[in-house]
């Protein structure tokens, strides 16, 4: 018979990246754990960051909650890899 722990069945609390001044504005879900950051320090730290969290059209903010992005993971190729995707409602771009 099978047993399963506790632990596992409990929803996990947020990893959260403090830093004086500074309010989370970014949530990622990687593989069911959430982390709280702002997006200045993903920014600063990661070139993908950097060139999409901003990008013309990317997305609005999280309705009804503090972050201005919210990303999660997909898995592609039939589970042999995964990325970070937006789950931020998408904005149309206008060049004009």
């Amino acid at each position: 018979m099978a047993t399963t722990n506790k632990a596992d069945e409990l929803p996990q609390s947020p990893i959260i990246f403090k830093a004086r001044g500074i309010v989370s504005d970014v949530r990622l879900n990687v593989f069911g754990t959430s982390f709280h950051v702002h997006s200045s320090i993903l920014k600063l730290y990661s070139h993908y960051f950097f060139s999409y969290l901003d990008a013309p059209g990317s997305a609005t903010a999280v309705a009804g909650t503090a972050f201005k992005y919210d990303w999660t993971t997909k898995v592609v190729d039939a589970g042999g890899d995964w990325q970070l995707v937006s789950n931020n409602e998408k904005v149309a771009f206008s060049s004009s």
